[in-house]
């Protein structure tokens, strides 16, 4: 989903006014409002039920568009049958200097203190009404505080992304319409959390309804409705056969687990198929955790180059995930092109000890040699990228829509760069058809997380998905997932199993 300029939503606001339906004795104003206050309290209320407990809602409002919006959510939400507190800037002295500490453990704020239109750094009362609001936040084992931005985090410049001042970090950002074009770069990126977009009534015929943005500077925001569009919808007469095969070759007797996560991970992105190609010694542990796997297993402790004649599985028209967990041991890496490189293949995904430079180099050459290579993602986090790259992982941080692109013009390939603000790239395609995707938190930092990508990414391949919007979907997927699992357990508890728990799509 493109985004705009602060003076492209002037327009789109407009239009939406002029072409709203209205009640009796309703203004277009009005009605605009209820429509965004609305949208920002379903997605309140969807959150709070991931919770142990309802939270209690505390509305901290401005005297903007966004203030009105947040109380306005606030009184739905009431009616709804949530607690809910008003913490007006106007009544700022009454509730500043409220001990956090004393606050309910779980609960939602809503930020609704400044808006799109600030230039410069809050004014003193915005400033310490941003201050307590992250003061709220309250991250931990035994309780768990939100901050959901209204439109976006107060203290961000919407058109350029900078901090001039105090800034709200927010952990939801419910962004009216379409995403302002400066939350989808750094700094404001790492302030939105995951970012949802509310559909707010925008005309089709609107002046930008279908132009050009004007922000080639900005990634696109891939959100749900863009995946929605890219999912083929399961039909009632469907079988088994139209939904793929993934093949994952993963593991060694060293790094057993990795191969269960990536083939579960593909289970739960809906393939119709999957086939598991492990370590003979690994297979009782793969088989074991689903019965709907498929597994082998080969002699030897890790991927050998001939590795093929040991394979039950016809890889032609199959999509390969592969790299989880195969050790840098002698030999995978012939292992891993020869299996990559197999005619008839349908599609590829490479992850952890695949991502090497010589494997890819190596399977560029190949791929130039056929007209029509199938197509081939790869998924590497900042470190592997710096590696593949010949770079420091600074450099790959300081510019990583850069690196992304640099990524998928050197290898041929649709590359995700994982990480905060995960960016996906085509191979020739120039800026800005990049994604950006806001899903996430830093309870995924943790070992086996990539590899479940890995299979999910390769799931929505073998169901259809463009491998662009199969990348982004899978980022977007597991992000959400796991942004929703840690209200109930916490981010220190997150458990894989916790992420694989809750159902993919």
């Amino acid at each position: 989903m493109r985004c705009a300029t602060v003076a492209e939503i002037r327009e789109l606001d407009k239009a939406a006014r002029d072409s709203a339906w209205l009640e009796p004795g309703a203004s277009r104003e009005d009605a605009i409002m209820r429509v965004a206050a609305r949208a920002l309290a379903d997605e309140t209320a969807e959150l709070s039920a991931h919770f142990p407990v309802r939270p209690e809602i505390f509305a901290v409002a401005g005297n903007g568009d966004n203030g009105g919006d947040a109380l306005l959510a606030a009184s739905l939400l009431a009616a709804d049958g949530f607690r809910v507190r008003v913490l007006r800037l106007s009544d700022l002295p009454s509730w500043a200097g409220m001990p956090v500490c004393a606050l309910p453990k779980r609960a939602i704020a809503l930020d609704g203190i400044l808006g799109i239109g600030l230039r410069g750094a809050p004014r003193p009362d915005a400033a310490a009404a941003i201050d307590w609001t992250n003061r709220f936040r309250l991250d931990w084992p035994g309780g768990r505080r939100l901050v959901v931005a209204v439109d976006i985090p107060s203290g961000v410049v919407a058109d350029t992304g900078e901090i001039p001042g105090a800034c709200v970090r927010a952990d939801f950002t419910v962004t009216m319409g379409l995403p302002k074009a400066g939350m989808l770069v750094n700094p404001a990126l790492a302030k939105c959390g995951e970012i949802c977009v509310a559909v707010i009534g925008y005309p089709e015929d609107s002046p930008f309804g279908g132009a050009e943005p004007e922000t080639g500077a900005f990634p696109e925001l891939f959100c749900l409705r863009d995946f929605s569009a890219a999912l083929p919808p399961r039909a009632n007469d469907s079988n088994k056969g139209d939904f793929g095969h993934v093949v994952v070759v993963a593991s060694s007797e060293r790094y057993c687990g990795a191969g269960a996560l990536a083939a579960l991970g593909a289970l739960r992105g809906g393939a119709g198929l999957v086939s598991a190609f492990v370590p003979r010694a690994v297979v009782p542990l793969v088989a074991s955790r689903a019965p709907e796997l498929m597994v082998a297993g080969y002699d030897a402790s890790s991927l050998r180059p001939g590795i093929l004649r040991q394979m039950p599985f016809n890889l032609r028209g199959r999509v390969l995930a592969c790299g989880p967990g195969l050790s840098r041991e002698p030999g995978v890496a012939e292992a891993v092109v020869e299996l990559a490189t197999v005619p008839g293949l349908r599609a590829a995904v490479l992850d952890a000890d695949a991502l090497r430079p010589d494997v890819l180099d190596e399977m560029a050459l190949r791929r130039s040699r056929v007209s029509a290579p199938p197509p081939l993602v790869i998924t590497p986090h900042p470190g592997e990228a710096a590696r593949l790259l010949g770079v420091s992982v600074p450099d790959v941080q300081a510019d990583r829509r850069g690196a992304a692109r640099a990524l998928a013009d050197r290898f041929g390939a649709v590359a995700l760069l994982k990480g905060a603000g995960s960016l996906v790239a085509a191979p020739g395609v120039p800026t800005p058809p990049q994604f950006v995707v806001a899903a996430g938190n830093p309870a995924l930092a943790k070992g086996g997380s990539g590899d479940l990508l890995c299979g999910l990414c390769a799931a929505l391949l073998a169901r259809g998905v463009p491998p662009r919007e199969a990348a982004a979907g899978a980022a977007l997927l597991h992000g959400r997932i796991a942004d929703r699992a840690v209200l109930r357990v916490g981010p220190e508890s997150f458990l894989l199993s916790d992420w694989l728990g809750r159902g993919v799509c």
